[in-house]
């Protein structure tokens, strides 16, 4: 009876490896030029570098009326002394602090991530951005600590058009550093 099986369930899941193969190859990888970290991104998103040394990597828009391009944008900054225990103990110091800059904001989860080996700190919550106007938006930021080094990821869509969320967490959860 078992010898039956075996070869159903392998010709059965066979041909879902074979198609979903091809998607993992198209995506693009991106190598942060200090080595900080790498991951995959969609085929047709722009990645560019601000003066700040954050990266950026933005969704093409989806039709000719879409006027927000949904990103994902990593930050590494120098934070001696600062541990993974700090941070997951400030977390409310944090919430606050992107609460007095958003307005309408509205917490939706908190919790530790882990990714990379590492544990850290995944906020998400809908807001909008003064400076953008009336976009209503959702993020999912993640913060992390290794070594001196302090990552913030924050990818951010708009709360009406799940589109390209899947696109945009998968991003999110192929950074390695």
């Amino acid at each position: 009876m078992k010898t039956f099986y075996l070869p159903l369930l392998m010709a059965l899941c066979g041909p879902l490896a074979t198609v979903a193969q091809p998607a993992d190859t198209a995506w693009r990888p991106y190598k942060h030029p200090k080595g900080l970290f790498s991951l995959r991104y969609p085929p047709g998103w722009a990645t560019r570098t601000d003066d700040n040394g954050r990266v950026f990597f933005t969704s093409p828009l989806q039709t000719d009326t879409d006027n927000f391009r949904e990103n994902v944008n990593i930050s590494a900054a120098a934070s001696p002394g600062l541990t993974q225990q700090d941070l997951l103990n400030g977390v409310a110091d944090i919430i606050a602090d992107i609460k007095a800059n958003m307005n309408d904001f509205e917490l939706l989860e908190q919790k530790t991530w882990p990714q990379s080996g590492l544990k850290g700190l995944q906020i998400t919550y809908k807001a909008k951005i003064p400076s953008l106007g009336e976009f209503d938006l959702q993020f999912v930021q993640r913060f992390f600590v290794k070594g001196p080094t302090l990552y913030t990821i924050t990818f951010t869509s708009l709360s009406s058009d799940a589109s390209l969320q899947a696109s945009g967490m998968r991003l999110l959860n192929s950074i390695r550093f």
